[in-house]
């Protein structure tokens, strides 16, 4: 998902949550899994 956002120059985690609900290859990649941006966000500051 990151890749992803990198790429098409999504950096935000409010803004990769609103490319998950929108963008149908997004939707294809993360399989109709919808994180929030609370959980998007968590997950950057762990790695």
């Amino acid at each position: 998902m990151y890749l992803y956002g990198y790429l098409s120059g999504v950096r935000s985690g409010c803004d990769l949550e609103k490319e998950c609900f929108r963008n149908m290859e997004m939707q294809w990649l993360l399989e109709d899994i919808r994180p929030n941006y609370q959980s998007i966000t968590h997950f950057r500051k762990i790695t």
